[in-house]
């Protein structure tokens, strides 16, 4: 099932740093549900995997740390090609992490990741490219996310995939996935 999970408050861009002095209640509120949704799906079954994307390369590491700080252990795809491949191969394997944290700008196609049967979206895809300030339309912003949960939705994946959309209410990203 696809899932819009709206959250309430600021959208989470104006994200603090992480550290030992951050307070849950400093957390942006989509933050916030994404600590709560990651435990709730991790406690749900030792089998349970996630992938987890945000826009912004940069972001992987912010989102990183902030697991990490309430945790939660992530691999993230955010490194040279050898540190990629060690995430990768690391995810499927138990007693590994079961939470893969990716860019939907660098990794939205080409992985196979049928481990995984949850897919966090924590931002939608809004532009083309990191340099570009040119909108896409929402049509290929859904096809961006529809790539991206190809990585879990495809042969041999045998089990149900959850999709779990993040957004702040009143915000943009509401108005994008209005209507989906």
């Amino acid at each position: 099932a696809d899932d819009l999970v709206r959250v309430g408050g600021a959208d989470g861009e104006a994200a603090p740093r992480v550290g030992a002095g951050s307070s849950w209640e400093a957390l942006p509120s989509k933050m916030q549900r994404l600590v709560v949704l990651l435990r709730e799906l991790l406690d749900s079954g030792a089998d349970e995997r996630v992938l987890v994307f945000t826009q912004w390369a940069a972001h992987v590491a912010y989102v990183h740390g902030l697991l990490a700080h309430h945790g939660i252990e992530a691999l993230a795809l955010a490194g040279e090609l050898a540190e990629t491949m060690d995430a990768l191969r690391r995810f499927g394997q138990p007693e590994e992490p079961r939470v893969l944290l990716l860019s939907s700008q660098r990794h939205s196609s080409g992985i196979n990741l049928q481990a995984a049967r949850h897919v966090v979206i924590i931002h939608p895809y809004c532009t083309p490219t990191a340099s570009s300030q040119e909108s896409i339309s929402r049509t290929q912003m859904l096809a961006y996310e529809a790539q991206a949960i190809g990585r879990v939705r495809r042969y041999p994946q045998h089990r149900p995939v959850n999709i779990y959309r993040l957004f702040a209410a009143g915000t943009v990203e509401e108005g994008l996935y209005a209507g989906r």
